[in-house]
């Protein structure tokens, strides 16, 4: 349970007409569309003790990147593609948390400052549950790409499952629905519309065929796929 007097810094309660929602739901649909098509390059520590990745056939070293609303919500999730080597699947768990949260909470205002932060911490949140423990890495790490204090990260993961009344079970159905959604999301396109006016509708993209479904959903896709247990206990925050 989240015991703070207020929203964590960047994270806003009001009404306010600047709600970036779309902007925040496509991104995170991006995100799960780019991993099902390609292998996200895996992070490792270097001989100086930095995280680097290659990218594109580059080592490129990650850097700090200052507060995480400074970064275009873009660049901040190629960031996150780039080192937090996660699966699709795990990206369209985040997607449901998120569409969750803002449903579960209509007041709820996504502003500029808060698109990165949310997207962030439900990628979080989603590698907690769908992942195995060996299959992540340490908590720190996600902060440090996230640009973001590790006490921080977590007041946000309490913030985020306090909102969702730790509502954490995805469904088959509710899944796959979003699945589809990421499939029909076109990346940049949409993306750049999207914030380029930020607004308060709460629809969902149209898809745009079936054929494009097969860049998901593979022969090896079935119950494993889908979010099983919580895999932290009640002292994780």
């Amino acid at each position: 349970m989240f015991n703070g007097s207020g929203p964590p810094r960047g994270i806003h309660i009001e009404n306010n007409s600047n709600d970036c929602r779309e902007v925040l739901r496509q991104t995170a649909a991006n995100l799960a569309k780019r991993a099902a098509g390609t292998k996200a390059p895996e992070p490792e520590l270097d001989n100086t003790g930095h995280v680097s990745a290659t990218i594109e056939g580059v080592r490129v070293h990650l850097q700090n990147c200052g507060d995480p609303a400074d970064l275009p919500p873009e660049a901040y999730a190629d960031r996150i593609f780039n080192f937090f080597d996660c699966t699709c699947e795990t990206y369209i768990v985040a997607m449901v948390y998120l569409n969750r949260l803002l449903k579960k909470n209509p007041e709820f205002v996504v502003n500029e400052q808060a698109i990165n932060r949310l997207l962030l911490t439900s990628i979080v949140l989603a590698l907690k549950w769908h992942e195995d423990d060996c299959e992540q890495y340490p908590l720190s790490h996600y902060a440090m790409v996230g640009s973001m204090a590790l006490r921080k990260l977590r007041q946000l993961e309490a913030y985020f499952v306090d909102l969702l009344g730790w509502d954490l079970h995805v469904d088959p159905m509710d899944y796959l629905s979003h699945g589809f959604v990421a499939v029909a999301c076109k990346t940049r396109t949409l993306l750049l519309n999207a914030a380029s006016v930020c607004n308060t509708g709460q629809g969902s993209p149209v898809l745009d065929s079936d054929d494009e479904v097969s860049d998901i959903w593979t022969d090896d896709c079935d119950d494993e796929c889908l979010p099983g247990r919580p895999l932290w206990g009640s002292q994780s925050f």
